[in-house]
């Protein structure tokens, strides 16, 4: 169900909070498997500048508006902050 979904999309962004406190990474100090499969995974819901998943533009208000919901969740700035270091670093 949909309850389902955003229960387990809001136990993924809290996952990430918490196994990142200590470095930034989910796994060790650098940037791993781990941290590419989530942050990944979480970019339809956060929508990170750079990132391959591509969505409606514009987006539609409702969609819009569940974006900018999950975009308050720490979690959502953990995935930004892996998009802007390590995705096209060489842009930067």
């Amino acid at each position: 169900t949909i309850e389902d979904g955003e229960r387990a999309l809001q136990e993924a962004l809290a996952l990430v909070v918490e196994r990142s406190g200590q470095t930034g990474y989910l796994v060790g100090d650098s940037l791993s498997a781990a941290d590419i499969a989530a942050a990944s995974i979480l970019a339809m819901a956060v929508d990170p500048p750079d990132s391959t998943m591509t969505k409606p533009r514009p987006m539609p208000a409702a969609f819009g508006a569940w974006i900018a919901a999950t975009d308050r969740h720490p979690g959502a700035a953990w995935v930004k902050s892996i998009y802007a270091r390590h995705r096209y670093p060489e842009r930067r």
